[in-house]
């Protein structure tokens, strides 16, 4: 890595028509009746103003970010824009026909990093083309992501789309050549719904627990590949006659089906050639005109999946020690390592050995040789690559920075010789993340060849902060995805997984930029380098931060496995109140997913709270529709950490599904020490001012403060000479109840009397000064009364 050459090059410049006929024509659709719409609608105009100016978005040049939910639908109007929800929500009713966002006639849109929920379609396109979405969260629609009427070209990556009773992406009527690629498709009637549409890529996606994972009419020439259909209950559903593709050819290889099972004897291309190969040897057949070559034997990941780190040189990460470093790589959860093995005609066979690279998948630990390259002898640094891949890594990461600048023929040269050896390899190329500083590095050479890019985010060295970074990295990327994609270079597009900088940094810093490349839906995520981080910034790599509802501060969570996505603090006040323990809840609770676990597997879940935690504490969750339940804690000793277990479509998971997919709102609660507290609030009357033989109410509310079931007396008594009582009753008052008592008296002479109301005495009542309260009413012997009137002072009961 030459981060000070490449910092300084980096400073110089710092269907609602049609829909309708697809319900008649559907065979297999769920039917909701729907409300009526609201008609409440933002617009982003062409002019570029927002209307109404009063919406919660801010817009700077071509850029419009949400300042807060929404409640209304968007209808973006203007091309070449990015509308980022900033994670924030837009809301809807679950209105008929109702749309999140609109585009009609759009192009070069971007709408990322938002929640989408209750509108009939979250996101609709319509005549639109090369737009982008996003990283978003979609869920409770009709139809999530809707793509129609000759909409082409777009690109939908990394989003969540749920619960949707249609579709959860759907692409009809003659829309063409769009790439969805990278997203979780889970819990919708049909994962993917294709229409009268042809070539388009639909890869790497996660279709889980759908009732459909595709549902195919009158569609062909689409092409699906390293994607995961699993416990679908029908994998697909395609229309007779009509053919698509449903695999990369060899070896790069087809799906992963979660019915099939099959034996792994061969390879090769006609999988005849003695030896496994991670394919089943029979294809996965739909039907006559659609089958899956070569369907994968377990579910589609890449090596550079989850986190990593790299290495410079083995000896001064633990000494040396191989041993230290794999114990300190499981303990913060690190799947995959860097490791040099080359710098540009020169091979590190000391930093390459077989069994090094044993050693580390003996733990359960990906090893990634990467090597430094300078594009002048590209045939000899291929060399050096190919003896890298020969040695048994999981794949080749090539770092090539300023000297490849200027060198397309070169990086082409290079790559060939590597795939002609090494076709099926895995290889990632990592460089300049700001593609607009550096026009000449050969991006497309490299992309076109690799399967993945990690751009160089150092925020620190760059001059920005972690959430800067990754937004300027997401502008630049997502920019020259489109530019490439129109230019006819779309094989160039790889998934992105993000370097990040772990020396000279903070813990916080470390945790915020892990935190954001998860949100934002990234498939893993790196950090430079293994030696030059403190335990602070080790500790902040293996936990995930978050702030605390209540304000009691950050509090950090961890997995031994898997990954956790959408931390979100949440108010006690907005679980349901029924059946929930009577216990306090400092910090509030926590929802979070926990993703990429094992089917039906179980995970570890360590939590770091700012203050210690007491060892009588409970971890309590609220799931639907079982209400309020207990997770037994495994480690709670009185500091301030502790770890619960959850289960993959078992105890603890919210949505019940054997999925791989963990869904968790939980928090931990203290048992509140018995607090006695009664108070008399109010007294008033019917009459204030009264006359001789005039009978009055006195109205007394009582209020319970403590958290125990009182039963007590409650007297009124007034005075002159004497101290008569009025009247008693006994009452029953649980914890936060009010009651107002009545009691009628009849005055018989003239004069002030001074009313007191009062409780019998509370046991270890802690504040027994609200347990009386006086106030006054006056009795003449003649002349017209008033009414109303209120007590007044307060007084110690003795």
């Amino acid at each position: 890595m030459r981060v000070r050459r490449r910092t300084e090059l980096l400073r110089k410049t710092l269907s609602g028509i049609i829909l309708p006929l697809l319900l008649i024509s559907s065979l297999s659709l769920v039917f909701n009746v729907k409300p009526v719409a609201t008609g409440n609608t933002i617009y982003i105009r062409s002019d570029g103003s927002v209307d109404p100016p009063t919406a919660p978005i801010q817009r700077d040049g071509d850029i419009y970010t949400f300042t807060d939910n929404i409640n209304d639908s968007i209808v973006v109007e203007r091309n070449n824009i990015i509308v980022d929800g900033a994670s924030y929500t837009l809301q809807g009713t679950g209105a008929w026909l109702s749309k999140g966002i609109t585009l009609s006639g759009r192009n070069n849109v971007t709408i990322k990093s938002m929640t989408i929920k209750a509108f009939c379609d979250g996101i609709y396109l319509m005549y639109s083309s090369n737009n982008s979405i996003a990283g978003n969260n979609i869920t409770s629609s009709w139809e999530g992501i809707f793509i129609d009427y000759y909409s082409s070209n777009n690109s939908i990556i990394r989003n969540n789309v749920t619960n949707s009773t249609n579709n959860g992406i759907g692409i009809h009527n003659y829309s063409s050549n769009n790439s969805i690629i990278e997203n979780n498709v889970t819990n919708n009637w049909y994962g993917f719904g294709v229409g009268l549409s042809s070539n388009n890529s639909i890869h790497g996606n996660n279709i889980t627990n759908n009732h459909g994972g595709i549902r195919f009419d009158r569609a062909s020439n689409n092409k699906f590949y390293h994607n995961n259909f699993i416990n679908n209950t029908k994998q697909v559903d395609v229309t007779s006659g009509y053919a698509n593709m449903w695999d990369d050819g060899y070896p790069s290889g087809g799906n992963y089906w979660s019915d099939y099972t099959d034996v792994d004897l061969y390879s090769g291309l006609y999988q005849n050639e003695t030896g496994s190969d991670d394919i089943w040897d029979h294809p996965y057949v739909i039907d006559e005109n659609n089958k899956d070559r070569y369907p994968l034997v377990k579910p589609w990941t890449t090596p550079a999946s989850g986190k990593g780190i790299w290495i410079w040189r083995l000896s001064e990460a633990e000494g040396g020690n191989v041993s230290a470093i794999i114990e300190k790589c499981k303990k913060v959860g690190i799947k995959w390592i860097a490791i040099k093995c080359g710098d540009g005609t020169q091979f590190w066979d000391w930093q390459c050995a077989p069994p090094l690279i044993t050693e580390f998948h003996n733990a359960g630990i990906k090893f990634l040789g990467w090597q430094y390259v300078y594009g002048d002898d590209p045939v000899s640094e291929a060399d050096v690559a190919n003896q890298i891949l020969d040695a048994g890594t999981d794949g080749l990461i090539i770092d090539a920075e300023t000297e490849y600048e200027g060198k397309p023929d070169n990086a082409t040269l290079y790559l060939e010789k590597i795939r002609k050896e090494h076709p099926e390899s895995f290889l990632a190329y990592t460089t300049f993340p700001i593609i607009d500083y550096h026009l000449n590095f050969p991006y497309l050479e490299f992309g076109k060849y690799c399967d993945v890019v990690m751009p160089q985010d150092y925020w620190k060295e760059i001059g920005v902060t972690p959430e800067e970074m990754i937004k300027w990295m997401e502008e630049q990327w997502d920019k020259w995805h489109k530019i490439w994609k129109e230019g006819g270079y779309g094989a160039s597009i790889k998934p992105v997984i993000p370097l990040g900088q772990g020396w000279d940094v903070t813990g916080s810093e470390i945790a915020r930029f892990c935190y954001l490349v998860y949100e934002h839906g990234y498939d893993g995520v790196g950090l430079w380098r293994y030696d030059t981080m403190s335990e602070e910034n080790w500790e902040a790599y293996a936990s995930t931060p978050i702030n605390t509802s209540t304000g009691t501060g950050i509090t950090y969570f961890r997995t031994d496995t898997g990954i956790i996505k959408n931390l979100k603090a949440v108010n006690e006040s907005d679980l349901p109140t029924e059946g929930k323990p009577n216990i306090q809840f400092p910090h509030g609770f926590f929802s979070f997913s926990i993703a990429r676990l094992e089917v039906g597997g179980t995970v570890y879940v360590t939590i770091v709270f700012p203050e210690n935690i007491p060892t009588t504490a409970q971890y309590w969750k609220y799931q639907e529709p079982e209400g309020w339940h207990q997770i037994p804690m495994l480690s709670n000793d009185g500091d301030n950490v502790v770890v619960i277990e959850l289960t993959d479509g078992g105890l603890g998971d919210d949505d019940a599904v054997t999925n791989g997919i963990i869904v968790d709102v939980g928090g931990v609660g203290y048992p509140t020490p018995p607090l006695h507290d009664v108070a008399v609030t109010n007294i008033t009357f019917s009459k204030q001012y009264l006359t001789i033989n005039e009978t009055i109410y006195i109205y007394v509310t009582i209020e319970n403060r403590g958290n125990l079931m009182e039963t007590f007396d409650v007297g009124v008594n007034y005075t002159r000479m004497l101290d008569p009582l009025i009247g008693t009753q006994t009452i029953i008052l649980a914890p936060g109840e009010s009651i107002q008592l009545n009691f009628t008296w009849t005055l018989t002479d003239s004069g002030r009397y001074e009313i007191k109301a009062y409780t019998s005495t509370i046991p270890d009542d802690v504040n027994p000064s609200d347990n009386i309260i006086i106030a006054y009413v006056y009795v003449v012997s003649s002349g017209s009364s008033e009414t109303g009137g209120v007590g007044g002072s307060r007084h110690l009961l003795t």
